[in-house]
């Protein structure tokens, strides 16, 4: 699998590396309990920044060696659930079929449909549309600058929804609403 990261740059996935990154992703927060001291995702990154194929094996194997080792017990009783497919049963196939592969043979996390809070800070960003910081932290900004807002006000309790294709509709108190993309 080739990624164009950067119009001069291409990089090259082994396979080997594609399911390195899969185990290092699945095992999330017990990997990343388990370097205390570093951070995983530079260590990742940086990995994934060296040119030469080869380099950049070993440099995925030194970082795979050195996560097996300095892993505590919970994290290994998770890391057991992550199983890498059989090569045998793989061989022949693309990197991104593996990984679709075994996507479905995991379930999926719950997702939610909805989230409700209440405005603690309202904003208007350079460009005119409104920006909603809620009370759980979450940040959001107004899709389209159409001119038809909802009327807001602080402390109102609005309701945030999944809808089609990956967008978002936020309703307000008075039932009138507008798309929203999270920020932060």
């Amino acid at each position: 699998m080739i990624l164009s990261s950067h119009p001069s740059r291409r990089v090259r996935w082994t396979g080997r590396s594609v399911l390195l990154a899969y185990a290092v992703i699945t095992a999330g927060p017990a990997v990343a309990a388990a370097t205390p001291s570093s951070n995983l995702a530079q260590r990742v990154l940086a990995c994934h920044g060296v040119s030469s194929d080869r380099q950049r094996l070993q440099c995925f194997d030194r970082l795979a060696a050195a996560l097996a080792t300095s892993t505590p017990d919970a994290a290994r009783s998770r890391q057991s659930t992550v199983t890498l497919p059989d090569p045998r049963q793989t061989f022949g196939l693309t990197p991104a079929t593996i990984l679709t592969q075994e996507f479905k043979r995991h379930p999926k996390q719950q997702t939610i449909s909805s989230i409700a809070a209440r405005i603690v800070r309202l904003q208007k960003a350079v460009d005119g549309r409104m920006v909603y910081q809620l009370s759980n932290g979450q940040v959001w900004e107004e899709l389209l600058d159409d001119g038809y807002a909802p009327p807001v006000n602080v402390g109102d309790t609005v309701q945030i929804s999944r809808g089609w294709l990956g967008s978002y509709w936020m309703q307000t108190p008075s039932r009138r609403g507008c798309k929203v993309q999270r920020l932060r």
